[in-house]
């Protein structure tokens, strides 16, 4: 990496660190992007060339972090752990992670859940590449964990949606412990999850009814 992408990169971690911390003291509605800046020792015109907008900063926040999760559940996966246990892993990391950082995860969740993402390019400094969750999908196909007609960038994008969904469920009531409130649920999403995939697909043939009767519909198992 050369010195201006870890300029960029360093500028990045600053923007999101002061945000998580303006909210935490302020909540999202009060958290202003002036004040982001300049606890960032930057304009505010600096920040909009890394994020459209303080939501996004919680978006990629969160991103990161389901990014990391299945970067281990990924290489967990391929040293032959089973799917579901990697997943579990991951559900259980992210209610660690809730309850670490409520305020941020609170905000993030409901914010990803109740807008549309901003389209366009990461912000500057943010690692690309493959998404770890897609690659995990893939191997799981490929040793017929799931099946083999289950369309995996599909697939990636249902499994994030429930886990954000339901960390902004777990945490809408903050007088709950998170952890509490957040293990056992994503859990038992992530099991929803396999199960719905592991699932073989129903076939409806229609047979003539005995004796010229009416066409009936029979489900295959």
């Amino acid at each position: 990496m050369g010195h201006r992408a870890e300029k960029q990169k360093l500028q990045r971690q600053a923007i999101i660190a002061n945000t998580l911390a303006l909210i935490q003291d302020a909540g999202l509605s009060s958290c202003r992007v002036q004040a982001i800046a300049a606890s960032s020792g930057i304009s505010a015109a600096t920040f909009f060339n890394y994020f459209p907008s303080k939501e996004s900063v919680l978006h990629e926040w969160l991103d990161d972090h389901l990014w990391a999760l299945f970067e281990e559940a990924r290489d967990q996966h391929a040293q032959g752990t089973a799917l579901r246990r990697v997943l579990r892993r991951v559900a259980r990391r992210l209610a660690e992670l809730a309850a670490a950082e409520p305020a941020a995860s609170r905000a993030a969740s409901q914010s990803c859940r109740s807008t549309e993402a901003v389209a366009g390019q990461p912000a500057r400094g943010r690692v690309s590449g493959a998404a770890p969750g897609l690659q995990l999908i893939e191997q799981a196909r490929e040793r017929d964990e799931i099946r083999r007609d289950v369309e995996p960038r599909l697939a990636a994008m249902v499994l994030r949606l429930a886990l954000i969904g339901g960390l902004a469920e777990g945490l809408a009531d903050d007088s709950v412990d998170p952890l509490r409130a957040l293990e056992a649920p994503l859990r038992s999403l992530v099991d929803l999850w396999v199960d719905g995939l592991r699932k073989r697909n129903e076939r409806v043939q229609a047979v003539a009814g005995s004796r010229g009767g009416p066409v009936s519909g029979r489900v295959d198992s």
